[in-house]
């Protein structure tokens, strides 16, 4: 026992939002759970999105952009980038404002590096640019006899131009 009454964990627990309890799961489902909540509750901005899911990939993807960087640095391998470099820069953009972007980013995560996520379809993914674009069809789409909609976070920013 050390006598405290209390203990501060900020950054731990944007890595691990269960790690006091609930099942562990991985990144990508933890993510994909956090886009739920999202829907439910849209935030302020996309930009707290993307900072969450930085957050929660950042065990997974952060080193491999690190080494790429450094790579980069010394003009080595500058036109190579393997899919976890891809992804952590492909996160800070601001062209991701959808829900459904930014699901399909977690699929698309999930399917490279080879995570379950609970209920959800990872194989064949959009690709990044068909993301970017708006192109392609949002893995948030109800299935068949459902009447939910695909959630969009855009309506948040209507008028602050």
């Amino acid at each position: 026992r050390t006598g405290a009454a209390a203990a501060m964990v900020g950054t731990p627990l944007l890595q691990r939002p269960r790690a006091f309890g609930g099942p562990e799961g991985n990144a990508a489902a933890a993510a994909w759970e956090y886009l739920e909540f999202a829907g439910l509750y849209p935030p302020p901005s996309p930009l707290y999105i993307r900072k969450h899911l930085r957050w929660f990939f950042r065990g997974l993807l952060q080193q491999a952009y690190r080494g790429a960087r450094e790579g980069w640095l010394q003009h080595q391998n500058e036109n190579c980038a393997d899919w976890r470099v891809r992804a952590w820069t492909f996160i800070e953009q601001t062209y991701l404002v959808e829900l459904w972007q930014f699901r399909e980013f977690v699929r698309w995560v999930a399917h490279h590096a080879g995570l379950l996520i609970e209920g959800i379809a990872t194989d064949a993914p959009l690709s990044l640019r068909q993301i970017r674009s708006g192109k392609g069809r949002p893995a948030c789409a109800p299935l068949p006899g459902a009447e939910e909609e695909p959630t969009s976070v855009e309506w948040l920013f209507d008028g602050l131009e």
